[in-house]
């Protein structure tokens, strides 16, 4: 039984291609799409796509930007506003539940077939706009004290897409990661930028330098005890250390035929 075909008023026919190819993309993959099965798929002849997409390319990248658009709305409750600050772990789970719902439309904006192209377009441009928005929040919230003032905020921003980006690579080329565990690493990573950029509480104790030797609390087990450091021993007397490969008998032998020091006699008045 054939499948019903998308019905589509006059002269909307560039949003209908817009919305079916994006579902042809994430039902078949982005290399199986093309204008004749779009066509064939929206009920049109494939010259009338002709008329709105001088080629695949274009094709393809307004239907990067619809994918963008989605990925934008997806994310923007947890960037929030100056006056609420960025909430980092919703940030970070939003992003990664929105590349593992949607592999193909993830791809279709931050993969290789779109980077690689030999010309840059309206997607490179509004995805670099967007991630330009990001470093702006960040910067507004370091303006507004909610970020420590040492930050580069352009930096955070580069970590953050790093990290979340590629559990969503790894998740989706399935090399490693069960979804339960992107999320998770998503919010241990959240975490741990909150605690460095938002600033932690002061050491109650300096931290040991090269000239001080290191604690043995330093180096106890969460939650155990502090061990003691072990006691320094006298150094042995200058001409009794023992010498390499030298017996026990060598060395009692030597030590006896080491005379003694003998104190200097005390200076005579005059």
């Amino acid at each position: 039984m054939q499948a019903a075909r998308p019905a589509y008023h006059h002269g909307d026919l560039r949003r209908t291609l817009v919305r079916e190819g994006l579902r042809l993309v994430e039902r078949h993959g982005i290399g199986k799409l093309t204008l004749a099965s779009l066509a064939s798929h929206c009920g049109v002849s494939t010259p009338a796509l002709y008329h709105h997409f001088r080629d695949k390319d274009a094709l393809m990248t307004e239907l990067g930007l619809a994918a963008l658009a989605r990925f934008e709305a997806a994310i923007a409750g947890a960037l929030g506003s100056e006056g609420t600050g960025i909430d980092l772990d919703a940030f970070a789970r939003a992003y990664v539940t929105f590349a593992m719902a949607h592999p193909e439309l993830y791809d279709l904006t931050f993969g290789r077939a779109t980077w690689q192209r030999p010309t840059r377009g309206p997607l490179h441009t509004r995805a670099k706009g967007s991630f330009k928005a990001f470093v702006a929040r960040l910067r507004s919230e370091q303006e507004h004290g909610r970020l420590a003032p040492g930050e580069d905020p352009l930096r955070l921003a580069q970590v953050a897409w790093a990290t979340l980006h590629g559990l969503a690579r790894m998740h989706g080329d399935g090399l490693a990661f069960s979804r339960r565990a992107v999320l998770d690493i998503a919010a241990h990573a959240s975490r741990l930028l909150s605690r460095a950029l938002r600033g932690g509480p002061e050491p109650t104790r300096s931290e040991p330098t090269r000239s001080d030797p290191p604690r043995a609390e330093d180096s106890a087990e969460p939650g155990a005890p502090p061990r003691r450091a072990p006691r320094r021993t006298a150094r042995p007397p200058r001409g009794t250390e023992p010498l390499p490969h030298e017996t026990p008998r060598a060395k009692t032998a030597r030590a006896r035929a080491t005379p003694p020091k003998t104190p200097a006699p005390p200076a005579r008045r005059r």
